[in-house]
């Protein structure tokens, strides 16, 4: 198979082989990407009956996802061999490692925890492993924990797997031939060795049989020949004896309960063993005290001041154990956690709930607005004023909310006041914005895209606050406001994607405090336990929490983990934490609407997240940024076949797709470059430089005849202007609009005569028309404010959001300019559409339908976790 090609996956070096197939490792030359192939077996693919089975099943183990499973990319079939796409998951197997001998205790249980991990998120979705063990279970060069042919063994063996042992994977037709054991029988369940049915409980033992193996360095049940190993299954105890002596007593508690024989009575559900080990680990699982013997040995006589002695100290023992019983020593605070119950909870980075300084409170949106639930109440209550609102934020005397609006800044108090409105936002808040409300009464916030900013709580001009480092910073994040003013905590997002670096700001000093090679940092919040809690992933994902000194501004110790899937932390002044468990993002899908406001149809698969929609000139494919595993690139849809194909792959974050009139370029702004850059689409070449948007900038637009490109350019202080470049001669940069006001979304109209834009020059974010590329004459669409402006495809109308409205202006431009009344096509919110920024929408070239982002339902379950004393879990940690 070495040189030849499947579908557009070029074969290289064989990797491995066993009862499921053999391993190439290939290249996916579409995406530019290392994969795994696995070829079925010829048994199955000759077999029409047993391969749609095995299809029906790769369906579903596809839905798999998480940094803990290796993923199913796909299965392809090419001149009659059928293969499986697979993630390249590289470093050994853990039966490589477990060759050299036993593990460390430590690293056997971070190990084991994270195969349970891996386990339960599969088990949640009906999906069992049936083939655990070490050979299928990777340790990446990170210490990262893959499993590997997850599912495969029900998937390639069919329906007979639950009821006949002889197509287990252990027992395949292969294990026939001298000197091959294909699987390996000491992992199977006593049910599964007998032909029984079997559950989730099936992986729990085999789970259990990879822990023992890991801290004695041999298998619980093992053997000479098949036979011996599931004789030993059925009928032999594992040697508790050969168990390290430092093994925790929990550990053994666990161990005993995944091998019971009896599923009935073995663990339940390897979610009990994740938070056994979790606590093992955290130190918070406390050792069993050793039963004190029933007789004392006879001593000799030598030894009887030896034994005088010892009672004088019993005595002195029980006098300070009676002390202790009439004087008990004060017990630690409890640890209490609380589901919040928020049904249907839907937050996203945009409006993730925030805990009030004092503790009592926590605001949060949902359904387009935002909502405070006070903790000695049932339910909660909308705040006023805050339809469409994103970023929620407390005043320090928890008596106010501040949100972000239309791109305002505003404040409201909950004690019957209305909003009111404090600064400019100066632009978008995008993904990564955030606000946070000083104790000198001073608001520092970020765009998402740029450095940081301060305005005064009681309104006025925002002024830079931390400009950018250019040289080596991308975007800075989300800053929180640390006690006592005594700095500002944020996120550094570096050129290059990484590494991401938790930093604060202090006395006008720039201090990095932790930085996570491969990880992204996202969320960074102050605990008053001496901790800064921050989400990180994509690899063991989850709320972590770094030991911190607040007076001398250093950690104090080495980051852990305090949630898994955990994220959006907050921290009250008495330490109460809050997050959110699970993902509860929604999942969005791209859909056409048409101008009566009806749905018609859906464009590809539900994505996690996605914006900026852009058709093509010929309507036949969508350019659209798409989030996978927690990172941003620009992906292009097939309409006609349904395909989709990743377009960028650099190491920095590329947005604001733009098709060429010609269809087979896409400008995009590019960060690594500061500047717009054209690409073919078929993903070919070299992409070319056309114009530099640095400090920072975007929104290209090419005109259709593709002789100008129109773009933005931001100042350090924000401020937008609007520019463009001939795309034919010098290519010389041309300013096209410059005021004291901020310009935007410049769209030039299809007969290349109008630019529509977006100015904030009244006071309230409107669409206006000049003459291009002339800049003469200034006409206004919109009445009540709007942004986005979009043509139709032959000009005769302008679509724009008004709020959660969509509009469209009727007009014509022979012999002279003539503007209709505005009218309103649709509701976002009737329709479930995304209208909030960044979230944007596209026309179809006939100007009978606009592409826009859907809300599919939930990417996830999610609860509110409010946790009191969080940090009397993980003593010792600090």
């Amino acid at each position: 198979m070495i040189g030849k090609t499947i579908a557009h996956y070029r074969i290289g070096a064989k990797i491995g082989e066993g009862g499921m197939g053999e391993v190439y490792r290939a290249e996916d030359t579409r995406l530019g990407r290392s994969v795994a192939i696995k070829l079925l077996p010829d048994a199955l693919a000759t077999d029409a009956e047993r391969l749609a089975r095995f299809e029906r099943e790769a369906h579903l183990l596809a839905a798999l996802a998480h940094p803990n499973i290796a993923a199913i990319y796909g299965l392809e079939e090419a001149d009659g061999v059928r293969c499986l796409v697979l993630e390249l998951v590289e470093g050994e197997t853990l039966a490589e490692r477990i060759a050299h001998g036993p593990l460390e205790v430590g690293e056997a249980l971070g190990i084991a925890r994270q195969i349970a991990e891996g386990v339960e998120a599969a088990h949640e979705k009906g999906i069992i492993h049936r083939d655990l063990k070490p050979g299928n279970i990777k340790i990446t060069p990170d210490g990262s924990v893959k499993l590997l042919d997850f599912g495969l063994a029900k998937a390639l063996a069919g329906e007979a797997a639950e009821e006949d042992i002889s197509h287990s994977p252990t027992l395949t037709a292969m294990a026939t031939q001298a000197g091959v054991i294909l699987g390996t029988a000491a992992y199977m369940s006593p049910e599964q060795a007998r032909g029984k049915p079997v559950d989730r409980r099936a992986d729990i033992w085999a789970f259990g049989c990879v822990l023992y193996e890991m801290l004695t360095g041999r298998q619980a049940f093992g053997g000479e020949t098949i036979t011996d190993a599931l004789a030993a299954v059925v009928r032999s105890e594992a040697d508790w004896q050969a168990l390290p002596s430092a093994t925790p007593a929990g550990v053994k508690r666990l161990l005993r309960r995944s091998l019971e024989k009896d599923p009935r009575r073995r663990l339940r559900d390897i979610g009990e063993a994740r938070i056994a080990l979790e606590n093992i680990l955290a130190g918070a699982e406390k050792e069993e005290t050793p039963p004190v013997a029933a007789t004392a040995p006879t001593l000799p006589s030598g030894r009887l001041w030896g034994l005088l002695a010892a009672a004088g100290l019993a005595v002195a023992l029980v006098a300070g154990a009676l002390g202790w019983v009439l004087h008990p020593t004060a017990p630690g605070p409890p640890l209490r956690k609380f589901d919040l119950a928020v049904a249907g909870l839907t937050v996203s980075e945009a409006s993730f709930p925030q805990l009030s300084p004092d503790g009592r409170s926590i605001v949060y949106g949902q359904g387009g607005r935002l909502w405070v639930r006070d903790l000695d109440q049932l339910e909660a209550r909308a705040v006023p004023g805050s339809e469409g609102a994103l970023h929620p934020f407390w005043s320090p005397d928890s008596a106010s909310v501040g949100f972000v609006a239309d791109s305002k800044i505003w404040r409201v108090a909950l004690r019957g006041g209305e909003r009111m409105s404090i600064a400019e936002g100066r632009g978008e808040f995008i993904g990564g914005s955030g606000l946070s409300w000083g104790p000198d009464d001073a608001i520092v916030f970020s765009r998402g895209s740029t450095g940081l900013f301060k305005v005064s709580a009681r309104g006025g001009d925002a002024q830079s606050f931390l400009e950018l480092n250019t040289d080596v910073e991308q975007d800075i994040h989300e800053p929180r406001h640390l006690p006592d003013d005594r700095g500002v905590l944020y996120v550094s997002h570096r050129t290059q994607r990484g590494p991401d670096t938790l930093m604060v700001l202090a006395g006008g000093e720039r201090k990095t405090l932790l930085q996570l090679e491969g990880s992204v940092i996202w969320h960074p919040a102050y605990s008053p336990t001496g901790h800064i809690l921050f989400w990180r992933g994509p690899s063991n994902a989850g709320l972590w929490a770094l030991p911190f000194s607040l007076t001398k501004l250093v950690p104090t110790g080495e980051p852990f983990l305090v949630a898994a899937g955990g994220r959006y932390a907050t921290a009250a002044r008495d330490g109460t934490l809050c997050y959110v468990q699970g993902t509860g993002g929604q999942n969005q899908q791209l859909v056409w609407v048409n101008t009566s406001g009806k749905v018609e149809g859906v464009i590809g698969q539900p994505q996690y997240s996605m914006r900026e929609p852009v058709v093509s000139p010929d309507g036949r494919q969508v350019a659209v940024m798409i989030n996978e595993s927690e990172v941003w690139d620009i992906w292009l849809l097939d309409l006609a076949r349904g395909t989709r194909t990743r377009l960028t792959f650099t190491p920095t974050l590329e947005w604001d797709p733009a098709w060429h009139p010609s269809g087979t370029y896409v400008a995009y702004s590019d960060a690594a470059s500061k500047a717009i850059v054209l690409q073919r689409s078929d993903g070919s070449g070299e992409k070319q430089e056309l114009a530099k948007t640095a400090p920072d900038g975007g929104e290209p637009n090419i005109t259709r005849d593709g002789k100008f490109l129109v773009y933005t350019i931001r100042d350090k202080d924000s401020k937008e202007d609007i520019w463009y470049v001939p795309l034919e001669g010098d290519r010389k940069p041309v300013l096209f609009l410059k005021t004291p006001a901020a310009e935007n979304g410049a769209q030039v109209s299809p007969d290349g005569r109008y630019l529509a834009y977006v100015s904030d020059d009244s006071g309230r974010s409107e669409v206006f028309l000049k003459k291009f590329p002339s800049g003469e004459g200034k006409w206004q669409v919109s009445v009540n404010g709007g942004i986005w402006p979009r043509w139709s495809g032959r000009g005769e109308k302008l679509f724009y959001r008004e709020g959660t409205k969509m509009m469209e202006v009727s007009l014509t431009t022979q012999p002279s300019l003539t503007l209709g009344t505005p009218r309103i096509v649709f509701s976002g919110e009737a329709l479930g559409v995304l209208m909030y920024e960044p979230i944007r929408y596209d026309v179809s070239p006939d100007g009978r339908r606009l592409l826009l982002v859907q809300s599919a339902g939930q990417g996830g379950e999610a609860s509110l976790v409010l946790v009191q004393n969080w940090q009397t879990e993980f003593q010792g940690k600090q």
